[in-house]
């Protein structure tokens, strides 16, 4: 997959998602700048623009933990969107597991960051748990994957996107 995937070539207009990140962490604007940056970059290869909105109400809601509160998540797990629980905006990325990740392999700790983000905003975008055998929403982020993401090539498919077109985005607006 190319870097340029992640330009909206492809898409014939672009929806705007507002996404609001709730840093539980305390990370440093640096870090959580550069990840919602390529975090907007990865969701432009889903044909979405994004609104980063501090207010609440927004479409989508992901908070940045340092670890899973509960014992029944997987230990690979960099993350968890509920898709399918109450309003299916709800997501969150586990900070010490993506750092973790981060320091052993070779994508900066803000791109991995980002692209995890884009992982569960896509979950809850596609109003799926299901993942995808290439790109952003493969289950679990190996060598390979992470190795991509310090490239810019890892990002949403074209299966995705088939995918994301058929799912209504209530609120969206379209540019």
């Amino acid at each position: 997959m190319l870097a340029m995937a992640a330009r909206a070539e492809h898409c014939p207009q672009l929806r705007t998602v507002s996404i609001r990140i709730f840093d539980d962490v305390g990370l440093d604007r640096k870090t959580v700048s550069v990840a919602r940056h390529e975090a907007g970059w990865i969701l432009k290869s889903l044909c979405l623009a994004v609104d980063w909105s501090e207010a609440a109400g927004s479409q989508l809601e992901i908070r940045i933990r340092h670890r899973p509160e509960v014992a029944e998540i997987t230990a690979d797990a960099l993350g968890l969107a509920m898709p399918t629980f109450g309003k299916g905006n709800h997501g969150a990325v586990f900070f010490d597991r993506i750092q973790e990740r981060a320091g052993n392999l070779t994508a900066s700790l803000p791109v991995l960051l980002a692209c995890v983000l884009a992982h569960e905003a896509g979950h809850l975008l596609l109003h799926t748990n299901d993942h995808s055998a290439e790109g952003v929403m493969i289950r679990n982020f190996g060598r390979v994957e992470i190795q991509m993401a310090g490239r810019r090539r890892l990002t949403f498919t074209a299966a995705d996107r088939n995918r994301f077109g058929l799912v209504q985005l209530a609120g969206a607006t379209r540019r």
